[in-house]
């Protein structure tokens, strides 16, 4: 026997029909069929009894850290089970039902990890090479069918339970015209939640936040690490492949990127061809070197897929990069297209020394002023000396840094 404790209300989960009662999300006895909660029933019961029973092996083995890559994920499921509940609660406002009745907020929550789950883990890259309404389109489709299907099949199990006369009264209730109507609402609400999913990675994460709040209407200094980090011998890959091969490999390659990109804290900020730009503030990009170990990060995880790369380009990638920190001035620029940029010196000095990369035959290049913040070993830094950058008067210190 298992008891699930919600409120002040005991809940007994082997009731010998298989149903709790009274009903745990509405604590109603009406007969009366709401899609939403048998949307919720089981889903919440598993997920609670699932919580509970892992929670002590978690805290007995201390396994707390999850990868980088999946807390992402996780926080993102987070913000769509929010904008789930804002759905569900703007469709009782336009139906002039009560915020108070049962399951605004969990049948809301619900659909958003749903959708979240869908689209982040089990088909993240299906369809992703479509144009964007097909993308939408069918994904929204395939959605709208699995959520149809599992509230038919909580009604069949009401069935079973004889909460239902009959196998007629079922069909009638599966093919009602408020499973209908409520159908197009789900396919609505998925469309949204995928539009906003889409929108959110177009943008940058928390951009799509900022942009809603008007954060960067007005300019904002602040104290940025930055890093430019471009692919080595891009001519010659370019002129060996096609266009469309080009591309792919490309895409390959900064896909590879991503865990040591969230695992450092690192923001990016711009792609440029085969260059990508990538910034931390401050204090982030020098805790555990951060700015520095990407690097290193990025080349075990392309190590780790190099026959995939071979098998497929006949080549693996190599990159080189320039680190350097300073004030930047972030703010929203344009007007018929819109975009949040960094400006200021500290951008023109990290891409000169990453130029410098050829000429000294290094892969890694920081300037002295951010090399002074790092905890890096003398055996893991060659100082250069000071250079005179292309286009700056000043001569700039650098360091090479080697893998440990």
């Amino acid at each position: 026997m298992v008891d699930v404790r919600t409120s002040s209300t005991i809940y007994i989960l082997d009731d010998p029909k298989g149903n709790a009662k009274p009903c745990y999300v509405c604590n109603f006895q009406s007969k009366e069929l709401h899609w939403y909660c048998h949307l919720t029933k089981l889903p919440l019961i598993s997920f609670r009894v699932l919580i509970w029973g892992i929670s002590d092996y978690i805290k007995f083995y201390g396994l707390y850290i999850l990868k980088p890559y999946t807390k992402n994920r996780l926080s993102i499921l987070l913000k769509l089970g929010l904008g789930g509940i804002c759905i569900s609660i703007l469709l009782r406002i336009v139906h002039g039902v009560s915020l108070l009745e049962p399951g605004t907020i969990v049948s809301g929550f619900l659909l958003g990890v749903v959708v979240g789950i869908f689209e982040l883990f089990l088909f993240k890259s299906w369809l992703r090479n479509f144009n964007f309404l097909f993308y939408m389109f069918i994904k929204s489709i395939i959605l709208t069918l699995v959520i149809y299907i599992l509230i038919s099949f909580l009604i069949f199990l009401d069935f079973l339970a004889g909460e239902i006369a009959s196998i007629t009264a079922y069909i009638d209730n599966v093919l009602s015209l408020k499973m209908f109507f409520g159908t197009i609402e789900a396919f609505a609400s998925i469309s949204v939640l995928l539009f906003f999913i889409k929108l959110d990675q177009i943008l940058g994460p928390g951009n799509l936040l900022a942009y809603m709040k008007g954060t960067f209407h007005n300019p904002r200094q602040e104290e940025r690490i930055f890093m430019f980090l471009d692919l080595k011998d891009s001519t010659m890959l370019a002129e060996s492949m096609s266009a469309v091969d080009y591309y792919s490999f490309l895409n390959d390659y900064f896909f590879s990127m991503t865990e040591a990109i969230l695992e450092t804290g690192a923001q990016i900020y711009h792609y440029v061809g085969d260059e990508i730009v990538l910034t931390w503030y401050f204090d982030k990009g020098i805790e555990n070197n951060n700015c520095i170990n990407i690097f290193f990060k990025i080349q075990d995880q392309i190590n780790t897929q190099r026959s995939y790369f071979l098998k497929k380009y006949g080549m693996v990638p190599e990159f080189k990069a320039g680190v350097h920190f300073g004030l930047a001035i972030r703010a929203q620029i344009g007007d018929l297209k819109r975009e949040i940029v960094f400006n200021g010196d500290v951008l023109n000095t990290t891409s000169r020394i990453q130029s410098a990369c050829n000429e000294f035959g290094k892969n890694l290049l920081v300037s002295g002023e951010l090399h002074r913040h790092l905890n890096i070993s003398k055996a893991n830094s060659v100082n250069i000396g000071p250079v005179n950058l292309k286009g700056k008067v000043k001569k700039t210190e650098l360091f090479s840094i080697e893998r440990s």
